[in-house]
């Protein structure tokens, strides 16, 4: 499937093992204040730094022009029904080259003969609702829910989708890569299917660019596709060449719902890289946990008049609660759609909800992660993607080990990473609704933000000048802001509160702190909001690195 060009970045940085940083020091000096803190900087600099992953990509044969290639594999929960038309509206920006059904520890098809005990033996499957030990399936989703959405609603929606943007996949482009997988059972890797055969061509291709693999549910697909490859080439003399190719090309995204990744993948594949995304706040019971700030857009009023309803066939069928859906193969328990509680026990315990109130995406953080709005965060894990900063083999990429962040909202230190964002990512999915119903003329669509210099090095105490252009292609006004993402720097100075001259002009100037170190960093951003009913926010990330 051909895209427009897109710059998503993938730098020789992270072939190079750049590290990166955690966050500014915190520190009682107010902004500006240039103190000459260099023993205490040099100090810091000598602190432990755990290193990045090599992961092995080929930058200079990467198409740095074209959109991220992404397989997903799905079980079927109503969440990844949700993830998938959601996903669809960001097709445009997205090369979707596989969409798998497989299983998981929450939902597995069975064979009709054998129960769970039989074929697996290392399995995590566990209900208080169902006998898992004597079930012959668990929750399982209807096959073909998948074709339903592209062909009954996606392909009505496309109508006006590709007025808003002509690069959106046809339905027949998108059905051409649906596949059967591994669906049988939790941990299932006994045979090849189409879905894990169609895995393996894509890795084998000759398509340079990496290939984020998703697991929305178990990672069972993945891995016999992984245990393919192996079996085919593991014993040749082309096993090192294809296993370099394998590791060099391949980005597992997901959390794992089964042991697969543990028992095969990671075994097979010590060198394979796998991403997750800090805690973004889009799974279930977010219209009463997510950040405060963008807490009302996942509440029935905000997704009633912004997503629900007279936005187009995906989302009329999207999943909320309460909202007259049945889901085939689930028990009662998790019949959300016919009820007001989510209570996963059983035990009467849940909480309540409002009809039409939010029901779930628990893994759309990873394909949200590869949409390319002006982050550079698949350049380096540390500078942040709209889903947040990414996790590489469970370790945060920064000094600290961990990427915690203050909430400006509530002023703590927590998992703000991904939550910061939400705000924009709620307003841009309701632009992106508007496109199903209205052509071109009638809808909203993203500014453009450019910088001149996308990576400046200075010196310490070094005054660098930071050129930015903005504009919209509806003409609206823009709400521009310059400012320092602190928390992504790596910078073991004393100062906090960091900030640029000129915080709303496209250009502006940033003072290097005097006692930064030789190779710590600031994520300095230009972003650009449009004025309009539902807005679109689009970035700039400067990266200002301190010379030696």
């Amino acid at each position: 499937m051909k895209r427009r060009a897109v710059a998503i970045l993938l730098s020789t940085a992270m072939a190079a093992g750049l590290v990166a940083g955690c966050g500014a020091q915190q520190a009682e000096e107010p902004a500006g204040q240039q103190e000459d803190a260099a023993e205490a900087g040099e100090e810091a600099a000598e602190e432990a730094v755990q290193e990045i992953p090599d992961i092995g990509l080929d930058t200079e044969s990467l198409d740095m022009s074209t959109p991220a290639r992404v397989i997903v594999t799905t079980d079927g929960e109503c969440d990844d029904q949700n993830s998938l038309r959601h996903m669809l509206l960001y097709a445009n920006d997205l090369d979707i080259a596989g969409i798998v059904y497989s299983a998981s520890q929450f939902h597995w098809q069975g064979d009709g003969e054998h129960t769970i005990s039989e074929v697996i033996d290392d399995y995590m499957c566990q209900s208080e609702v169902v006998e898992v030990e004597t079930a012959l399936s668990f929750r399982p989703q209807e096959i073909g829910w998948i074709e339903d959405v592209i062909q009954n609603e996606y392909a009505v929606d496309y109508e006006n989708l590709v007025k808003n943007d002509p690069d959106y996949p046809s339905p027949d482009e998108l059905l051409s890569v649906v596949k059967m997988g591994n669906v049988e059972f939790e941990g299932d890797v006994r045979e090849a299917t189409e879905g894990s055969d169609w895995i393996v061509q894509c890795i084998l291709d000759d398509d340079p660019r990496p290939l984020y693999i998703e697991s929305w549910g178990g990672f069972n697909t993945v891995a016999r596709a992984l245990l393919t490859i192996n079996e085919e080439y593991g014993e040749t003399d082309q096993w090192q060449e294809i296993y370099d190719k394998v590791c060099g090309k391949v980005v597992i995204q997901g959390n794992g719902q089964d042991k697969t990744y543990e028992n095969y993948i990671k075994e097979l594949y010590p060198d394979l890289i796998l991403y997750s995304v800090s805690n973004l706040g889009y799974g279930y019971n977010a219209s009463q946990n997510a950040s405060e700030q963008a807490r009302h857009m996942f509440q029935a009023d905000w997704l009633s008049e912004n997503i629900k309803f007279d936005h187009g066939a995906m989302m009329s069928d999207y999943h909320l609660i309460n909202d007259g859906a049945y889901y085939e193969g689930e028990p009662d328990l998790y019949q959300f759609g016919q009820q007001t509680t989510i209570d996963w026990s059983g035990k009467g315990n849940g909480k309540e909800y409002n009809t039409y109130d939010w029901i779930g995406e628990g893994d759309s953080g990873h394909w949200i992660s590869l949409v390319p709005v002006g982050l550079r965060g698949l350049e380096n894990p540390n500078y942040g993607t709209w889903a947040g900063r990414i996790l590489v083999n469970g370790q945060a990429m920064c000094s600290s080990g961990e990427y915690k962040e203050l909430d400006y909202v509530t002023g703590q230190a927590s998992e703000f990473s991904g939550k910061r964002w939400l705000e924009a990512l709620q307003e841009d999915w309701a632009a992106r609704a508007d496109w199903t119903v209205n052509g071109y003329d009638s809808c909203n669509h993203a500014p453009e933000v450019t910088a001149e210099s996308y990576d400046i090095t200075a010196a310490p105490g070094e005054i660098v000048t930071l050129n930015g252009t903005v504009s919209d292609p509806d003409g609206d006004g823009l709400d521009i802001r310059w400012w320092v993402y602190e928390d992504a720097s790596e910078y073991h100075g004393e100062l906090s509160g960091l900030r640029v001259w000129y915080e709303d002009q496209a250009s502006t100037k940033f003072t290097v702190p005097s006692d930064a170190q030789p190779g710590d960093y600031f994520n300095v951003i230009l972003e650009a909001s449009d004025d309009s009913d539902a807005s679109m926010t689009r970035y700039a990330q400067v990266i200002v690195t301190v010379s030696e």
